[in-house]
């Protein structure tokens, strides 16, 4: 009786000590279970991001702003006559599709490349670009010599008249003042040193940018120099009311990136933001934004109208 005592004492528990192992026992099932109650009765829940959607579209666009006109990834290089090389030969030589497509359109225009250097005088052809497919321009010598035997009044020509012609002027002549926006070629012919030829190119200019908004811009002109300018400069006025606007807020992709201002990923850049934000509340949301470089920007702004 004494060992059954003893044992009896030893696996009894007080009421206290019941409770408390019931109580243990209660939460080690609920540690266990609790992963499936959960699992059975939470859903994911979604998140709404809508607050941060200008911050997160404009870190997109500002990483955006940084893409490069898309070439090809691997030029492949033969040997082309810039005067009959087609659009998909171009492509495969490296040229962009707007470099392409300006060449094209200066060929369809009378353009003609007589030399190597020719190539260069098309707008936005690049110095790497040129020097990349330099030793691959062939074109042909008969065609140089009969091109130039047909041509007497060609741009070389033209510009040895009108260089002579335009030397001759020292002194000012007064009464003359020619608007570059809205002059005819009878009227730019008037200014001293400005022949046919000269006249002819900067009408083309002003068509193909939509104006002048600074006399510095005559130095895109193919035969342009700084010594030029100057000698010029007491003759012309600039009007740039009379500029070519482009409503950025309802001009199409088409419209932007033709425009020799805007290169192919700035278009993008412009594009995405009016998809994203609905419009532009000022030209000046391109800088804010990224959208272009400021050296772009400075350019293209005097063009650009926001209704």
């Amino acid at each position: 009786m004494g060992v059954k005592r003893i044992i009896k004492s030893y696996f009894s528990y007080s009421r206290r000590q019941l409770r408390g192992i019931f109580v243990m026992l209660l939460l080690i099932i609920l540690v266990f279970l609790f992963p499936i109650v959960y699992n059975l009765f939470n859903k994911d829940k979604v998140w709404d991001h809508s607050e941060y959607k200008e911050t997160i579209e404009k870190i997109l666009l500002a990483n955006q702003s940084k893409e490069v006109e898309p070439v090809n990834a691997k030029p492949v290089l033969f040997s082309f006559n810039p005067n009959s090389v087609s659009k998909e030969e171009l492509l495969k030589l490296g040229f962009t599709d707007k470099q392409t497509a300006t060449l094209i359109k200066y060929r369809n225009a009378g353009g003609k490349f007589y030399s190597n250097d020719d190539l260069k005088k098309v707008y936005g052809i690049t110095d790497e670009l040129y020097k990349t497919v330099k030793p691959f321009i062939l074109i042909p010598e008969e065609k140089q010599k009969s091109d130039f035997n047909k041509h007497k009044d060609t741009i070389y020509n033209a510009n040895k008249r009108e260089q002579k012609t335009y030397n001759n002027y020292n002194e000012p002549i007064q009464n003359i003042s020619v608007e570059l926006n809205s002059a005819d070629s009878i009227e730019l012919i008037k200014i001293p040193g400005i022949g046919p030829s000269f006249a002819k190119r900067i009408i083309a200019f002003r068509l193909f940018v939509g104006g002048f908004y600074e006399k510095e811009q005559l130095l895109e002109v193919f035969g342009f120099t700084p010594e030029m300018i100057n000698k010029i400069e007491p003759y012309i006025t600039i009007d740039t009311l009379l500029i070519k606007k482009i409503d950025l807020n309802q001009a199409d992709f088409k419209t932007l990136n033709k425009h020799p201002y805007i290169e192919y990923a700035q278009t993008k850049n412009l594009m995405k933001y009016k998809e994203l934000m609905g419009k532009f509340n000022s030209a000046d949301d391109i800088i804010k934004n990224h959208l272009m470089d400021t050296n772009s920007y400075s350019k293209i702004k005097p063009y650009l109208l926001i209704q």
